[in-house]
């Protein structure tokens, strides 16, 4: 979900060097491999960058590294926007410990099922 475009990205989330780096307190395990593939989630998700260019020197590393950081955000404000729609419909919804695996589930099968109706019968 693209961005208000009054908002400046700059004033928006955490470093990634800091995405899952800690163990906390109470027991949770730091995950750098999920700051891995979140990483590359986003390089296949920008097609806008044209790594050929950065190799050449045509494309700046800071553009590249905006063009993710934008990609990333488009990502949460739409996981924003999907919580505030939860909240508005059921203030309660996520009292319950399942909400966000039944969040994650409703997005992976409404999509799929979009894909499957897409899907044309073999000859």
């Amino acid at each position: 979900m693209p961005l208000n475009e009054d908002l400046d990205i700059k004033d928006l989330g955490q470093p990634l060097q800091f995405w899952g780096n800690l163990d906390s307190k109470k027991g949770r395990k730091a995950y750098p491999r999920l700051r891995e593939y979140m990483f590359i989630a986003l390089v296949a998700k920008t097609p806008e960058i044209n790594w050929y260019e950065l190799d050449k020197g045509r494309w700046t590393p800071n553009e590249t590294v905006n063009a993710l950081m934008m990609t990333m955000e488009e990502y949460i404000n739409y996981g924003l926007s999907v919580i505030k729609d939860k909240m508005d419909d059921d203030e309660t919804y996520f009292m319950n410990q399942d909400s966000f695996l039944n969040i994650f589930q409703e997005l992976v099968f409404s999509k799929k099922k979009k894909n499957d109706d897409k899907l044309e019968p073999l000859d």
